[in-house]
């Protein structure tokens, strides 16, 4: 029959192993001294995750309705209503947006709830709005905008978290994030819809955001977002 303290000791190791926290236990002998438990933690693993518009290439695009990119000056002021930086907008009169027709296609793209504008915004249909805005809105702006006659909403995400890991991200000399490497512990766990301001082109979120996020999209039936992991 084993002794006590065995048993104890099989005890707390069944005990640890139920943990939420993935334990590890090593006994570790020094000169002179009794042996000695020592425990290894290791947190759990959250990811992050960029929003991206999954019917990219089969949903209808929107673009400035009346931008003409023959005139410089003209895109330059209209690019400056749609900043991606991170800062409050404020319009006096509402943008209007419209469809890119492909000319050099028979069929006209159907439109998606979460439309593809810009890289590093989103455009959303009233019924996302009402689906998803609650939520958006506690990291950005939506802000109306007018496409074809009807009201719809641009996303302007706010919140900002540095957390690009420069070192281990493929960085041009002008500055351009051509691979991007984060640095996940410097994001919350809580809900984050956020950007890196070294990155105004991406919306990234993490783990429990993505869950808040895919889960209203699958109640309303909602189509045109999708999201990739940061790094695969």
């Amino acid at each position: 029959m084993p002794e006590n303290g065995a048993d104890n000791r099989s005890n707390g190791a069944r005990g640890i192993k139920r943990c939420w926290w993935r334990v590890r236990s090593a006994y570790h002998l020094q000169a002179g001294a009794p042996w000695r438990l020592s425990l290894l933690t290791e947190p759990f693993h959250m990811s992050v995750w960029e929003i991206t518009t999954s019917l990219i290439d089969k949903a209808a695009m929107l673009v400035v309705a009346d931008d003409d990119e023959s005139d410089f000056e003209r895109s330059k002021e209209l690019a400056k209503r749609f900043d991606l930086g991170g800062v409050p907008l404020h319009w006096a009169v509402r943008p209007k947006l419209g469809v890119f027709v492909d000319k050099r296609s028979r069929k006209p793209k159907p439109r998606a709830d979460i439309s593809p504008f810009k890289p590093g915004a989103l455009v959303l249909s009233e019924e996302a709005n009402q689906a998803l805005g609650d939520f958006l809105a506690r990291f950005g702006q939506l802000l109306e905008v007018d496409v074809e006659g009807q009201t719809e909403y641009y996303y302007n995400v706010t919140s900002l978290i540095p957390c690009l890991d420069r070192a281990r991200s493929k960085i041009q000399p002008f500055g351009f994030v051509e691979t991007a490497v984060l640095n996940e512990a410097a994001v919350p766990t809580t809900p984050a819809v956020f950007k890196d301001p070294a990155i105004p082109t991406s919306i990234y979120v993490n783990d429990a955001a993505k869950a808040s996020l895919e889960e209203r999209i699958v109640e309303s039936g909602l189509t045109g977002m999708g999201f990739r992991r940061v790094g695969d």
